[in-house]
């Protein structure tokens, strides 16, 4: 069960890094960040590692390509809500 907190730290991690590359100084959005990097994370973990022939985040067995795959999916989707977010300011 080493996989769960390596992704969902790797969530965070990530998600701090998208409000560090957004140049967020509110707390709001920082928190939403994190909030969602932890989130997608654990879905791309679940949902697109087997999927791609990996083992679920869930299956117990640690394996790199199942975290990469896990941040690969929250970098996607952070920078998806990132571009939606511009969209909708102007």
């Amino acid at each position: 069960m080493l996989v769960i907190p390596v992704v969902v730290l790797g969530g965070l991690l990530l998600g701090w890094f998208a409000s560090v590359i957004q140049k967020t100084t509110y707390y709001h959005t920082v928190i939403l960040n994190l909030v969602t990097g932890m989130a997608s994370a654990v879905i791309c973990g679940v949902f697109f590692a087997p999927v791609l022939n990996r083992p679920s985040i869930f299956s117990g067995y640690f394996s790199f390509g199942t975290v990469l795959i896990s941040m690969g999916g929250t970098a996607a989707i952070l920078l998806i809500i990132d571009l939606v977010r511009r969209a909708g300011s102007r």
